[in-house]
């Protein structure tokens, strides 16, 4: 089966409008952190590209999946579970944004410290210590949802390598930085899914 939004003129603007809120969110996030120097660029260990190619690998071939297998597509329910890909896909955005908003001037899109930089525990970062990539992988798995084909959904998975190296270069740093108080907070509070992982 095709996907909804190929067939559908309202599923089609609701799914193109949801990643278009996110493509604009991402470049609002980026526009606030302009590498100064070659040396933040060495410090990030190529992180940065290999998260973002995870992502837009996962979605491409998610959704070159969603046409070209209409043999896995979901059947039961499709109008629900677009519906509800969309609703994860934005919920995975906003996330994203509070979990920025709630760093403030230590959130960067690079992997540095800053001086003075403390170890923040505040809103999300009560519960996970990565909620910001936590957002992403909200909004990845929603817009495979959207998909509505589970070897599409399946792609999730090449999101994840991207993102695991990220906070493995994240959280060295901030080892670094930071020292014994980011271990502690290491200890008692899980990466990307509260209470589990």
């Amino acid at each position: 089966m095709t996907p909804l939004y190929l067939t559908n003129g309202a599923a089609a603007g609701l799914y193109w409008m949801t990643i278009i809120v996110w493509i604009v969110s991402e470049f609002v996030i980026g526009a606030r952190q302009i590498p100064r120097s070659r040396g933040e660029l060495r410090q990030d260990r190529w992180s940065g590209p290999a998260l973002l190619g995870g992502v837009v690998l996962a979605v491409a071939v998610g959704a070159r999946f969603a046409t070209d297998s209409p043999g896995t597509a979901i059947n039961a329910a499709r109008p629900a579970v677009f519906a509800l890909g969309v609703a994860v896909a934005i919920a995975g955005i906003a996330f994203r944004q509070y979990a920025v908003a709630t760093l403030g001037r230590f959130f960067t899109t690079r992997v540095m410290t800053q001086p003075g930089q403390t170890v923040v525990e505040a809103g999300p970062y009560k519960y996970v210590r990565h909620p910001s990539y936590s957002g992403v992988l909200l909004t990845v798995l929603g817009v495979l949802l959207c998909s509505t084909n589970w070897l599409s959904l399946a792609c999730f998975v090449l999101a994840l390598p991207g993102i695991a190296y990220r906070i493995k270069v994240e959280e060295g740093a901030l080892i670094q930085a930071l020292g014994e108080p980011y271990r502690e907070y290491m200890r008692r509070t899980p990466r990307l899914v509260p209470f589990l992982v």
